[in-house]
């Protein structure tokens, strides 16, 4: 990751990361932190 991509991405916690997928109706959305991967799984 070059300094270009880090200046794009954000972090965001964890209750953040799950109200703008609820808000986004994604089913399933991935979020990398500290180098180890979540994944959340949404069934609506």
């Amino acid at each position: 990751m070059d300094m270009k991509d880090r200046k794009m991405s954000k972090a965001v916690t964890d209750s953040d990361f799950r109200r703008l997928v609820e808000s986004k109706n994604v089913r399933k959305a991935v979020m990398v932190k500290d180098g180890k991967v979540f994944k959340y799984g949404y069934d609506k």
